[in-house]
């Protein structure tokens, strides 16, 4: 979902990506979406159910860190600009490479 995420306005994020198109990468069909949707929503990694800026589709955004650090738009922005998959930092969990 952060590989295809894109910056969104007025939300706690920067960062976000529309329902459709997770439903569309996953291969899932809606309810099973919004239920993964709801489980990211409740432990504070997602905010759900708005209409951003995906051409009026609905779409979440990520959360900021209760501290007000927005984690995933940096974690996005680090791997743009160093050349880092985000699969190796979130699925290797290669944390050395934020070195």
């Amino acid at each position: 979902m952060l590989k295809r995420s894109e910056h969104v306005g007025g939300c706690t994020s920067d960062y976000g990506v529309s329902i459709s198109d997770i439903k569309h990468a996953c291969d899932l069909d809606y309810q099973t979406v919004h239920e993964h949707l709801n489980i990211l929503d409740k432990h504070g990694v997602l905010m759900e159910g708005g209409s951003y800026d995906f051409n009026g589709q609905a779409g979440v955004a990520f959360r900021a860190m209760p501290s007000g650090w927005p984690i995933a738009q940096d974690i996005k922005e680090f791997s743009d600009k160093n050349s880092v998959t985000l699969s190796e930092l979130l699925v290797d969990l290669r944390f050395n490479l934020l070195d």
